[in-house]
Protein backbone atom coordinates (compact mmCIF):
# COMPACT_ATOMS: atom_id res chain seq x y z
CA UNK A 1 0.00 0.00 0.00
CA UNK A 2 1.18 3.57 -0.75
CA UNK A 3 2.04 6.04 1.66
CA UNK A 4 -1.00 8.29 0.73
CA UNK A 5 -4.42 7.13 -0.93
CA UNK A 6 -5.25 9.42 -3.26
CA UNK A 7 -8.78 8.59 -3.15
CA UNK A 8 -9.16 8.74 0.47
CA UNK A 9 -7.53 11.83 0.37
CA UNK A 10 -9.83 13.60 -1.81
CA UNK A 11 -12.39 12.31 -0.24
CA UNK A 12 -10.87 13.56 3.49
CA UNK A 13 -11.73 17.09 1.36
CA UNK A 14 -14.95 16.57 0.11
CA UNK A 15 -16.71 15.34 3.15
CA UNK A 16 -14.35 18.19 5.03
CA UNK A 17 -16.25 20.38 3.39
CA UNK A 18 -19.44 18.62 3.75
CA UNK A 19 -19.06 19.07 7.37
CA UNK A 20 -18.16 22.92 6.96
CA UNK A 21 -21.60 23.27 5.03
CA UNK A 22 -23.81 21.61 7.83
CA UNK A 23 -21.78 23.85 10.55
CA UNK A 24 -22.47 26.46 8.64
CA UNK A 25 -26.67 25.92 7.64
CA UNK A 26 -27.20 24.99 11.44
CA UNK A 27 -24.91 28.06 12.81
CA UNK A 28 -26.16 30.72 10.35
CA UNK A 29 -28.36 30.12 7.49
CA UNK A 30 -31.02 27.93 9.72
CA UNK A 31 -31.14 30.69 11.92
CA UNK A 32 -31.39 33.25 9.52
CA UNK A 33 -34.75 32.12 8.09
CA UNK A 34 -32.93 29.57 5.18
CA UNK A 35 -34.14 26.30 6.11
CA UNK A 36 -34.48 25.52 2.56
CA UNK A 37 -31.01 24.96 2.43
CA UNK A 38 -30.94 22.16 4.80
CA UNK A 39 -27.42 19.80 4.45
CA UNK A 40 -26.80 16.96 7.01
CA UNK A 41 -23.07 17.35 6.08
CA UNK A 42 -22.55 16.50 10.15
CA UNK A 43 -22.57 12.70 9.08
CA UNK A 44 -19.91 12.61 7.08
CA UNK A 45 -17.57 12.54 10.59
CA UNK A 46 -18.56 8.74 10.16
CA UNK A 47 -16.24 8.63 7.20
CA UNK A 48 -13.52 10.29 9.67
CA UNK A 49 -13.52 7.58 12.37
CA UNK A 50 -13.59 4.62 9.69
CA UNK A 51 -10.62 5.96 7.57
CA UNK A 52 -8.78 6.50 10.89
CA UNK A 53 -9.81 2.95 12.42
CA UNK A 54 -8.73 1.49 9.20
CA UNK A 55 -5.26 3.30 9.80
CA UNK A 56 -5.22 2.48 13.23
CA UNK A 57 -5.15 -1.29 12.20
CA UNK A 58 -2.73 -0.96 9.54
CA UNK A 59 -0.51 0.36 12.20
CA UNK A 60 -1.35 -2.21 14.92
CA UNK A 61 -0.72 -5.22 12.40
CA UNK A 62 2.46 -3.50 10.99
CA UNK A 63 3.68 -2.64 14.59
CA UNK A 64 2.84 -6.60 15.58
CA UNK A 65 5.18 -7.58 12.35
CA UNK A 66 7.88 -6.32 14.20
CA UNK A 67 7.48 -8.60 17.01
CA UNK A 68 10.11 -6.28 18.93
CA UNK A 69 7.28 -4.64 21.21
CA UNK A 70 5.20 -5.69 24.23
CA UNK A 71 1.30 -4.54 24.15
CA UNK A 72 1.61 -1.52 26.36
CA UNK A 73 4.90 0.00 24.46
CA UNK A 74 3.77 -0.81 20.89
CA UNK A 75 0.51 1.41 21.95
CA UNK A 76 2.40 4.17 23.55
CA UNK A 77 5.05 4.65 20.80
CA UNK A 78 1.64 4.78 18.06
CA UNK A 79 -0.73 7.31 20.49
CA UNK A 80 2.76 9.08 20.82
CA UNK A 81 2.85 9.34 16.36
CA UNK A 82 -0.60 10.05 16.27
CA UNK A 83 -1.02 12.75 19.28
CA UNK A 84 2.00 14.43 17.90
CA UNK A 85 0.77 14.21 14.20
CA UNK A 86 -2.70 15.81 15.02
CA UNK A 87 -1.16 18.52 17.48
CA UNK A 88 0.22 21.12 16.07
CA UNK A 89 -2.65 22.25 13.57
CA UNK A 90 -4.85 21.86 16.52
CA UNK A 91 -2.53 24.05 19.11
CA UNK A 92 -2.05 26.47 16.59
CA UNK A 93 -5.85 27.17 15.71
CA UNK A 94 -6.87 26.80 19.99
CA UNK A 95 -4.03 29.52 20.90
CA UNK A 96 -6.11 31.53 18.60
CA UNK A 97 -9.31 30.57 19.58
CA UNK A 98 -7.95 31.23 23.29
CA UNK A 99 -6.89 34.41 22.70
CA UNK A 100 -10.36 35.38 21.41
CA UNK A 101 -11.99 34.52 24.52
CA UNK A 102 -9.61 35.80 26.89
CA UNK A 103 -10.70 39.47 25.08
CA UNK A 104 -14.66 38.41 24.85
CA UNK A 105 -14.91 36.26 27.64
CA UNK A 106 -12.50 36.86 30.44
CA UNK A 107 -12.24 40.79 29.52
CA UNK A 108 -8.77 41.30 28.87
CA UNK A 109 -5.30 39.76 29.15
CA UNK A 110 -4.51 40.30 32.73
CA UNK A 111 -1.68 37.82 33.69
CA UNK A 112 -4.23 36.70 36.64
CA UNK A 113 -7.26 35.78 33.80
CA UNK A 114 -4.68 34.09 31.78
CA UNK A 115 -3.85 32.09 34.57
CA UNK A 116 -7.39 31.23 35.88
CA UNK A 117 -8.39 30.57 31.88
CA UNK A 118 -5.33 28.23 31.43
CA UNK A 119 -6.28 25.98 34.28
CA UNK A 120 -9.77 26.21 33.54
CA UNK A 121 -9.55 24.38 29.95
CA UNK A 122 -6.25 22.17 30.49
CA UNK A 123 -7.99 19.35 29.20
CA UNK A 124 -9.07 21.25 25.95
CA UNK A 125 -4.89 22.22 25.62
CA UNK A 126 -4.58 18.44 25.56
CA UNK A 127 -7.13 17.31 22.94
CA UNK A 128 -9.26 15.82 25.49
CA UNK A 129 -12.66 17.38 25.43
CA UNK A 130 -14.70 14.32 25.70
CA UNK A 131 -13.41 13.67 29.07
CA UNK A 132 -16.59 15.51 30.63
CA UNK A 133 -14.17 17.74 32.81
CA UNK A 134 -15.88 20.95 31.57
CA UNK A 135 -13.74 23.41 29.61
CA UNK A 136 -14.01 27.35 29.92
CA UNK A 137 -12.74 27.41 26.84
CA UNK A 138 -12.67 24.66 24.25
CA UNK A 139 -12.12 24.86 20.28
CA UNK A 140 -15.45 24.22 18.31
CA UNK A 141 -15.62 20.89 16.72
CA UNK A 142 -12.86 19.49 17.92
CA UNK A 143 -15.01 16.89 20.34
CA UNK A 144 -13.96 14.64 17.07
CA UNK A 145 -9.77 14.36 18.14
CA UNK A 146 -10.28 13.92 21.62
CA UNK A 147 -12.99 11.02 21.03
CA UNK A 148 -10.65 9.73 17.97
CA UNK A 149 -7.85 9.57 20.50
CA UNK A 150 -9.78 7.96 23.62
CA UNK A 151 -11.09 5.08 21.26
CA UNK A 152 -7.85 4.55 20.06
CA UNK A 153 -6.00 4.24 23.05
CA UNK A 154 -8.78 1.40 23.63
CA UNK A 155 -9.01 -0.41 21.01
CA UNK A 156 -5.58 -0.53 19.64
CA UNK A 157 -3.96 -3.15 22.35
CA UNK A 158 -7.10 -5.08 22.19
CA UNK A 159 -6.12 -5.78 18.64
CA UNK A 160 -2.45 -5.65 19.37
CA UNK A 161 -3.32 -8.42 22.06
CA UNK A 162 -5.76 -10.61 20.85
CA UNK A 163 -5.59 -9.96 17.17
CA UNK A 164 -8.01 -12.60 15.59
CA UNK A 165 -10.09 -12.53 18.61
CA UNK A 166 -10.28 -8.94 18.02
CA UNK A 167 -11.28 -8.93 14.01
CA UNK A 168 -13.83 -11.96 14.66
CA UNK A 169 -15.45 -11.17 18.06
CA UNK A 170 -14.96 -8.32 19.61
CA UNK A 171 -15.27 -5.73 16.93
CA UNK A 172 -18.40 -6.89 15.60
CA UNK A 173 -19.70 -6.66 19.02
CA UNK A 174 -18.40 -2.85 19.43
CA UNK A 175 -19.78 -1.93 16.11
CA UNK A 176 -23.23 -3.76 16.50
CA UNK A 177 -23.59 -2.67 20.19
CA UNK A 178 -22.31 0.59 18.95
CA UNK A 179 -24.72 1.53 16.96
CA UNK A 180 -27.45 -0.11 17.92
CA UNK A 181 -27.34 1.90 21.24
CA UNK A 182 -27.09 5.05 19.33
CA UNK A 183 -29.88 4.25 17.33
CA UNK A 184 -32.29 3.20 20.52
CA UNK A 185 -31.72 5.93 22.69
CA UNK A 186 -31.62 8.87 19.89
CA UNK A 187 -33.75 6.97 16.74
CA UNK A 188 -30.10 8.21 14.64
CA UNK A 189 -26.42 7.86 14.66
CA UNK A 190 -25.39 11.56 14.48
CA UNK A 191 -25.36 12.68 17.95
CA UNK A 192 -23.16 15.87 18.72
CA UNK A 193 -21.38 16.46 21.81
CA UNK A 194 -23.20 18.50 24.57
CA UNK A 195 -25.03 18.42 27.95
CA UNK A 196 -27.64 15.59 26.51
CA UNK A 197 -25.06 13.95 25.12
CA UNK A 198 -23.64 12.28 28.61
CA UNK A 199 -25.03 9.16 29.44
CA UNK A 200 -23.19 8.77 33.21
CA UNK A 201 -19.95 7.54 31.94
CA UNK A 202 -18.83 9.54 28.81
CA UNK A 203 -20.58 11.05 26.12
CA UNK A 204 -22.65 9.16 23.22
CA UNK A 205 -20.60 11.06 20.70
CA UNK A 206 -17.32 8.65 22.16
CA UNK A 207 -19.74 5.62 21.76
CA UNK A 208 -20.25 6.95 18.14
CA UNK A 209 -16.19 7.09 17.42
CA UNK A 210 -16.15 3.82 19.17
CA UNK A 211 -18.19 2.13 17.04
CA UNK A 212 -17.04 3.90 13.98
CA UNK A 213 -13.27 3.25 14.62
CA UNK A 214 -14.32 -0.46 15.03
CA UNK A 215 -16.17 -0.29 11.79
CA UNK A 216 -12.68 1.34 10.02
CA UNK A 217 -10.57 -1.71 11.26
CA UNK A 218 -12.93 -4.26 10.22
CA UNK A 219 -12.80 -2.73 7.20
CA UNK A 220 -8.68 -3.28 7.08
CA UNK A 221 -9.86 -7.19 7.86
CA UNK A 222 -11.55 -7.33 4.89
CA UNK A 223 -9.47 -4.88 2.66
CA UNK A 224 -6.68 -7.47 3.40
CA UNK A 225 -9.24 -9.93 1.33
CA UNK A 226 -9.58 -8.14 -1.26
CA UNK A 227 -5.92 -7.19 -1.82
CA UNK A 228 -5.77 -10.87 -2.97
CA UNK A 229 -7.21 -10.03 -5.98
CA UNK A 230 -5.12 -7.55 -6.91
CA UNK A 231 -3.93 -8.46 -10.81
CA UNK A 232 -6.49 -11.07 -11.21
CA UNK A 233 -9.73 -9.06 -11.52
CA UNK A 234 -11.23 -8.83 -15.27
CA UNK A 235 -12.30 -5.22 -17.14
CA UNK A 236 -15.56 -6.54 -16.08
CA UNK A 237 -14.89 -6.86 -12.66
CA UNK A 238 -12.81 -3.83 -12.04
CA UNK A 239 -15.38 -1.46 -14.01
CA UNK A 240 -17.86 -3.28 -11.60
CA UNK A 241 -15.88 -2.59 -8.16
CA UNK A 242 -15.40 0.89 -9.59
CA UNK A 243 -19.53 1.43 -9.95
CA UNK A 244 -19.90 0.47 -6.68
CA UNK A 245 -17.20 2.45 -4.87
CA UNK A 246 -18.62 5.59 -6.46
CA UNK A 247 -22.52 4.90 -5.50
CA UNK A 248 -20.56 3.62 -2.15
CA UNK A 249 -19.35 7.56 -2.09
CA UNK A 250 -22.40 9.16 -3.63
CA UNK A 251 -24.81 8.00 -1.80
CA UNK A 252 -23.99 9.73 1.93
CA UNK A 253 -23.91 12.82 -0.15
CA UNK A 254 -27.18 12.43 -1.60
CA UNK A 255 -28.31 12.05 1.96
CA UNK A 256 -26.74 15.21 3.13
CA UNK A 257 -29.81 16.99 0.86
CA UNK A 258 -32.23 14.77 1.09
CA UNK A 259 -35.37 13.94 2.94
CA UNK A 260 -34.40 10.87 4.83
CA UNK A 261 -33.35 11.21 8.36
CA UNK A 262 -32.30 9.22 11.22
CA UNK A 263 -33.35 5.98 10.11
CA UNK A 264 -31.37 5.84 7.04
CA UNK A 265 -28.14 6.58 8.56
CA UNK A 266 -27.16 3.15 9.35
CA UNK A 267 -26.73 2.36 5.36
CA UNK A 268 -25.10 5.81 5.20
CA UNK A 269 -22.42 4.42 7.61
CA UNK A 270 -22.82 1.01 5.78
CA UNK A 271 -21.77 2.43 2.55
CA UNK A 272 -18.58 4.82 3.88
CA UNK A 273 -17.57 0.87 5.19
CA UNK A 274 -17.88 -0.25 1.83
CA UNK A 275 -16.32 3.09 -0.33
CA UNK A 276 -13.74 2.91 2.33
CA UNK A 277 -13.14 -0.33 1.74
CA UNK A 278 -13.17 -0.20 -2.14
CA UNK A 279 -10.70 2.59 -2.57
CA UNK A 280 -7.63 1.20 0.07
CA UNK A 281 -8.27 -2.00 -1.81
CA UNK A 282 -6.95 -0.35 -4.79
CA UNK A 283 -9.10 -2.54 -6.94
CA UNK A 284 -10.59 0.28 -9.10
CA UNK A 285 -9.88 2.91 -11.83
CA UNK A 286 -9.82 5.57 -8.78
CA UNK A 287 -6.58 4.89 -7.74
CA UNK A 288 -5.83 5.87 -10.86
CA UNK A 289 -7.87 9.39 -11.56
CA UNK A 290 -6.61 10.24 -7.57
CA UNK A 291 -2.91 9.19 -7.99
CA UNK A 292 -1.65 12.76 -8.19
CA UNK A 293 0.16 15.13 -5.17
CA UNK A 294 -2.82 17.46 -5.38
CA UNK A 295 -5.41 14.74 -4.01
CA UNK A 296 -2.82 14.45 -1.01
CA UNK A 297 -2.15 17.98 -0.16
CA UNK A 298 -6.39 18.41 -0.25
CA UNK A 299 -6.28 15.64 1.89
CA UNK A 300 -3.51 17.17 4.37
CA UNK A 301 -5.01 20.36 4.17
CA UNK A 302 -8.45 19.17 4.68
CA UNK A 303 -7.43 18.62 8.76
CA UNK A 304 -6.26 22.17 8.88
CA UNK A 305 -9.74 23.74 7.14
CA UNK A 306 -11.56 21.36 9.91
CA UNK A 307 -9.70 23.14 12.69
CA UNK A 308 -10.26 26.92 11.17
CA UNK A 309 -13.78 26.58 10.20
CA UNK A 310 -14.79 28.45 13.35
CA UNK A 311 -12.99 30.94 12.04
CA UNK A 312 -14.93 31.52 9.02
CA UNK A 313 -18.26 31.36 11.15
CA UNK A 314 -17.69 34.17 13.72
CA UNK A 315 -15.76 36.95 11.25
CA UNK A 316 -18.89 36.39 8.98
CA UNK A 317 -21.82 35.36 10.94
CA UNK A 318 -22.31 39.34 11.56
CA UNK A 319 -22.84 39.48 7.66
CA UNK A 320 -25.61 37.33 6.56
CA UNK A 321 -28.42 39.65 5.97
CA UNK A 322 -26.65 42.41 5.43
CA UNK A 323 -24.97 41.28 1.91
CA UNK A 324 -26.61 39.12 -1.01
CA UNK A 325 -25.93 35.53 -0.41
CA UNK A 326 -23.74 35.31 -3.60
CA UNK A 327 -22.17 37.55 -1.61
CA UNK A 328 -21.92 36.30 1.59
CA UNK A 329 -20.72 32.87 0.28
CA UNK A 330 -17.86 34.49 -1.65
CA UNK A 331 -16.58 36.18 1.59
CA UNK A 332 -17.51 32.84 3.51
CA UNK A 333 -15.24 30.54 1.87
CA UNK A 334 -12.47 33.12 1.19
CA UNK A 335 -12.28 33.49 4.89
CA UNK A 336 -12.34 29.67 5.27
CA UNK A 337 -9.62 29.37 2.78
CA UNK A 338 -7.40 31.97 4.28
CA UNK A 339 -7.48 31.27 8.48
CA UNK A 340 -6.79 27.92 7.21
CA UNK A 341 -3.99 28.13 4.95
CA UNK A 342 -2.42 30.68 7.91
CA UNK A 343 -2.73 27.70 10.18
CA UNK A 344 -1.72 25.36 8.14
CA UNK A 345 1.43 27.84 7.85
CA UNK A 346 1.82 28.43 11.25
CA UNK A 347 1.88 24.49 12.36
CA UNK A 348 4.49 23.37 9.77
CA UNK A 349 6.64 26.20 11.22
CA UNK A 350 6.26 25.43 14.44
CA UNK A 351 7.22 21.76 13.83
CA UNK A 352 10.32 23.44 12.11
CA UNK A 353 11.11 25.49 15.38
CA UNK A 354 10.41 22.78 18.13
CA UNK A 355 12.53 20.55 15.52
CA UNK A 356 15.48 22.86 15.86
CA UNK A 357 15.26 23.24 19.37
CA UNK A 358 15.48 19.63 19.82
CA UNK A 359 18.61 19.39 17.67
CA UNK A 360 20.77 22.69 19.27
CA UNK A 361 19.68 21.47 22.70
CA UNK A 362 20.15 17.50 21.30
CA UNK A 363 24.09 19.00 20.72
CA UNK A 364 24.65 20.86 24.36
CA UNK A 365 23.87 18.12 25.79
CA UNK A 366 26.22 15.87 23.65
CA UNK A 367 29.05 18.62 24.25
CA UNK A 368 28.66 18.78 27.82
CA UNK A 369 28.73 15.43 28.36
CA UNK A 370 32.22 15.44 26.52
Amino acid sequence: MKKRNGTIDFMKFIFTMCIVGSHLYTMILKSGGRKDLRFVGHISVEFFFIVSGFLLALSCMRMAEKSEYNCGTATAIVMKRKFLGLYPVFLVSFVLKFTYELYNQFGGFRIKEIIKAMLQSASSFGMLQSLGLGEAIALPFAWYISALLMVSMILFPLAYRYKDTFFKVIAPLIVIGGYAYLMHKNGKILVLQSETDWNGITYDSTIRALAGVSLGMLCYHLCGKLKAYQGKMTRFGVAILSMVELAAFAFPICYMRSFLRGEAQPFVVLCFAIATTLAFSELGISTRIFSGRIFNFLGEFSYAIYLSQWVAIYVCKVRWGMVSAPRFFLEFFVTLFVASAVIYLLAKLLVKVVGWIKNVLGKAMIIQEQ
